[in-house]
């Protein structure tokens, strides 16, 4: 949030450093190397974290980095981060949970494919429900 990715990445080395399983710290990264133009390494971390959790942020992240290269896939990520958790499809609840400007709106050009439509809605019709 403050934009210090390289402060934040070394903060999140540390945290893996003492815990190498901590998904969390793995997938942050992944998160501020891709607001520092570095969607590879991003991709790498994101799919790490999958392999420790299959969680729906690294899920949504790593689709939308995979977006443009291979969007059959990213769809399908996408669509399975959004069942395993819908507040993902909230710009404001991604916004809390650390993304970046440049994430965002390649999460947003993602949510707004056509094959997406239905997960999008009934993703928004969960929150609605719960909140």
């Amino acid at each position: 949030m403050e934009k210090d990715y390289l402060g934040a990445i070394k903060l999140f080395d540390k945290s893996i450093k003492i815990k190498p399983d901590f998904w969390q710290a793995i997938n942050n990264k992944g998160l501020a190397y891709f607001e520092r133009n570095n969607v590879n390494l991003s991709i790498k971390l994101f799919e790490t974290a999958i392999t420790i959790e299959e969680n729906a942020e690294p899920l949504l992240g790593l689709a939308s980095c995979i977006n443009i290269n291979d969007t059959k896939l990213a769809i399908q990520l996408a669509k399975k981060a959004l069942a395993k958790d819908p507040k993902y499809v909230n710009y404001d609840y991604r916004k809390e949970q650390l993304w970046g400007e440049k994430l965002q709106a390649s999460t947003e050009i993602l949510l707004q494919n056509e094959q997406l439509k239905k997960d999008v809605i009934l993703a928004k019709s969960k929150i609605n429900e719960s909140s």
